[in-house]
């Protein structure tokens, strides 16, 4: 098993076929390999894998790539050619391949996280603002316009609405496409997972209790007032 870098490869071919959003595992790339295998024909030589710097012989070798290479993989054969990058995931050849490989190999692999380094800055502007949406429309009830509170309150609740849909775009808005390819087995990512949640939810839980005593804060000081 061995890593070869080298130029960038661009794929060159008539039909694509969109694989929406999928999960490559080091076991799922196999699986991939295995496929496009069983439907070359006969004397084919067996599929390839690419990146962007070159490429390598085994899944396995996805260990040794970078963050960086990791956004673009791509398997070859003779007949079809599969790009999965974190702006795109397509098949690219014939017709009853490519749609054989999005019904037999993505189908059973979608995800809903992001492949790229934003994903979680996103989630956290995302929680942010959703817990910002009771402050800001108490704020704006109370303060903003004292001598008319009716329309502080109608004011705030649309101010909060506002940051209300703003994070969940941040949270749920995905692209169409793309692939997330991480360098480990299906298992081993399941268990990062696991630990990955928890840490996620001490977060959460931490966020919300600085948030709550912020506007009991708040609450204390304009009532005062």
């Amino acid at each position: 098993m061995a890593v070869h870098r080298r130029g960038i490869i661009t794929p060159n071919s008539v039909h694509q076929t969109s694989l929406g959003r999928v999960l490559v595992t080091i076991d799922g790339l196999g699986a991939l390999r295995d496929l496009m295998a069983s439907q070359a024909s006969t004397g084919a030589a067996p599929p390839r894998f690419e990146f962007n710097g070159g490429h390598f012989d085994d899944p396995e070798d996805l260990r040794k790539l970078e963050n960086n290479e990791l956004r673009r993989v791509v398997v070859k054969s003779d007949q079809l050619e599969v790009v999965l990058a974190s702006n795109v995931a397509v098949a690219i050849g014939e017709p009853d391949l490519c749609t054989s490989i999005a019904r037999d190999w993505a189908r059973w692999r979608r995800t809903s996280r992001r492949p790229v380094p934003l994903a979680r800055l996103d989630a956290v502007v995302g929680v942010f603002m959703l817990l910002c949406t009771p402050a800001i429309a108490l704020w704006s009830a109370l303060r903003l316009i004292p001598s008319e509170p009716g329309s502080g309150l109608v004011f705030g609740i649309g101010l909060g609405g506002i940051t209300l849909v703003l994070g969940c775009m941040s949270l749920f808005k995905l692209p169409k496409s793309y692939a997330l390819v991480k360098p480990m087995t299906l298992d081993e990512l399941r268990r990062e997972r696991t630990l990955e949640t928890r840490h996620w939810q001490t977060a959460a839980i931490a966020l919300a209790a600085v948030t709550v005593a912020l506007i009991g804060v708040l609450v204390t000081v304009l009532v005062k007032k």
